[in-house]
């Protein structure tokens, strides 16, 4: 028997049709998402290599109780439970693995700007946000909404800050974030180096609208080395440094904030304080009648971190220094000068479990002097700052600048205690 053209065609016809189904069928293999969970929930593709795409979600919240006693009656006490920081995080790459994107989002009870007057109670909003590539461990470049470098505290990572919140000394001299360009990058064999530079809007304008903002930028600069061991991350020593691990770091960051057209303050200039609590731009702040509606902002920052066999420590000094007044009402001539520090020492009483601390901050200026003595106690449920119980009590002796975030209040005087329950995945 000879097979026919039409046996032969038919033949042909189907042996197409069986290469495209295989080849479909391996397109679907290497398009499939396989997911997995590694310190977060993992998504990637079957075959990386051909279809380079990840997304890492991480989530996490801080459950808290807050209870302040003031030691004047016209105080308001507090005893209130909130949900500090209740974040869904968004990390992973996109077409190449160097192209990476993150994404935070932010949900809180009692969220409000340093003037209580935006409230944005259990709003959901973009945190930080950002594209970066990187080029290689030494040259990564990032655009996209970020925290401007003033301290190493301010850029800490809260999940992994010793108490339940930030300082004194930190809420009043830190900066916030900005929307612009940053690089970074480790240098050295181990990398122990680390270095920053970002150039953004301003100090604080990612919430504000243009006509809020000037045309001046941001620049801020952040260097940091390991000077023995490997620190790693957080204040805590939780891998129990055998051999004593020191870094040391600097920052810098400077602006020229300048007036509106018509000479007004603009809003992203409306946050600055001074020593007493007084905001810069408030007419009369410096002098009787005068409203100073532009300046020039200088931060200066070192820190030391160290850890050894358990015990750690955890120290910042600032220095901000304002000058160039532009005003409206009369004329100041002399600048500003503000000054600041916070220690904390921590210790592990069980390791990986139980740590006990203690730490003091204070901002001294002309315009008054005020200072935070805290301690408290942490417990690592599960050995990690993910899984963690922190109690602590802090005696106030007048908050230069309130924020919400450590339940601070501009010119409290009093006692204030925090419980807090962190869960993070």
């Amino acid at each position: 028997m000879f097979a026919t053209s039409n046996d032969t065609s038919l033949l042909q016809d189907l042996q197409r049709r069986l290469e495209a189904q295989e080849l479909e069928i391996q397109r679907l293999k290497t398009n499939a998402v396989r997911t997995t969970y590694d310190s977060g929930f993992l998504f990637q593709t079957s075959d990386p290599d051909a279809v380079p795409f990840q997304l890492k979600v991480n989530g996490r919240m801080q459950g808290r109780y807050t209870g302040f006693s003031g030691s004047e009656s016209s105080q308001t006490p507090r005893n209130h439970f909130e949900i500090e920081r209740g974040r869904l995080e968004f990390r992973g790459h996109m077409y190449d693995p160097e192209l990476q994107f993150f994404y935070n989002l932010d949900a809180d009870t009692d969220d409000t700007d340093d003037n209580h007057d935006n409230h944005d109670n259990h709003d959901v909003k973009f945190h930080d946000f950002w594209i970066n590539y990187n080029f290689d461990d030494a040259f990564r470049l990032y655009f996209g909404k970020q925290k401007v470098a003033s301290g190493e505290n301010w850029l800490q990572a809260s999940t992994t800050l010793r108490f339940a919140d930030r300082d004194v000394a930190t809420t009043f001299f830190k900066a916030d974030r900005t929307i612009g360009l940053r690089a970074d990058g480790v240098l050295g064999e181990e990398g122990q180096h680390y270095y920053q530079a970002l150039l953004g809007n301003d100090l604080r304008s990612t919430d504000l609208e243009a006509a809020d903002i000037d045309d001046l930028f941001v620049f801020s600069l952040l260097y940091w080395t390991d000077l023995t061991g490997n620190v790693g991350k957080g204040y805590s020593d939780l891998a129990w440094h055998e051999d004593l691990a020191v870094r040391l770091g600097q920052s810098l960051a400077y602006t020229n904030q300048n007036e509106a057209v018509d000479s007004s303050v603009l809003s992203e200039a409306r946050w600055v304080r001074l020593g007493n609590g007084t905001l810069l731009t408030d007419t009369g702040a410096l002098a009787p009648g005068v409203t100073v509606n532009g300046f020039n902002y200088y931060l200066y920052t070192a820190f030391l971190i160290a850890k050894y066999q358990g015990w750690s420590v955890n120290s910042e000094f600032y220095y901000r220094w304002l000058n160039n007044f532009d005003t409206s009402g009369g004329s100041v001539t002399d600048d500003i000068d503000t000054r600041g520090f916070v220690v904390d020492v921590g210790y592990m009483l069980v390791p990986k479990s139980v740590e006990v601390m203690a730490r003091i901050d204070a901002v001294n200026s002309a315009y008054g002097d005020t200072w935070e003595y805290a301690a408290g106690i942490n417990w690592f449920i599960n050995g990690t700052h993910r899984h963690k119980l922190t109690l602590d009590v802090a005696a106030l002796d007048g908050v230069p600048a309130g924020s919400s975030s450590p339940n601070y209040e501009t010119g409290q005087v009093g006692t204030l205690f925090r419980l807090q329950y962190q869960i993070a995945f």
